[in-house]
């Protein structure tokens, strides 16, 4: 344990990154039960539903990441990271939905049906994901949440070093 703290102390990127990680896991875990209650209890429709749930699930994300993942306390601000929190989620959706639309017309096309087009369908989903997962988390880190100063700078390399 003391190892993993020393490394996490020699690289506070790499602990904002876990964090991130697993608020990630929360926010998906909120939006799936988000989207389960629109879609089956309430009754919304396959179109309202999604909407949903994926407000939720940023919304829960946002604030994760904001006050836990990047440790910011400040309310100064905050409005202009939300903003830049919510272009950034946006266009991560944009991507999944062109991701899902491409392979589902090539899936169809292919001939594929049932589990199989849903396979390369749901394939295409989770891996566009993935593959901005780690550009999402750049972007949170030097675009949305970045130190606005060199003070902000200043004091989270301080609270980084004292830290026991």
């Amino acid at each position: 344990m003391k190892r993993i703290r020393a490394l996490l102390l020699r690289k506070p990127g790499l602990e904002r990154f876990i964090r991130y990680s697993a608020g990630s896991i929360v926010a998906t875990l909120v939006s799936a039960v988000t989207f389960a209650i629109a879609f089956k209890i309430v009754g919304i429709g396959p179109v309202a539903s999604p909407i949903a749930s994926f407000a939720t699930g940023a919304l829960v994300a946002f604030v994760i990441n904001r006050f836990w993942a990047w440790q910011r306390r400040d309310t100064p601000g905050m409005g202009g990271e939300f903003l830049r929190y919510w272009v950034v989620a946006i266009a991560t959706a944009l991507i999944a939905t062109a991701s899902t639309t491409v392979a589902d017309h090539y899936a169809a096309n292919a001939g594929l049906h049932g589990f199989s087009r849903l396979f390369v369908v749901e394939g295409a989903y989770f891996g566009s994901y993935a593959v901005t997962f780690a550009a999402k988390f750049v972007l949170l880190d030097r675009f949305v949440f970045r130190a606005s100063s060199r003070a902000d700078l200043s004091r989270a390399q301080v609270e980084n070093t004292t830290r026991a």
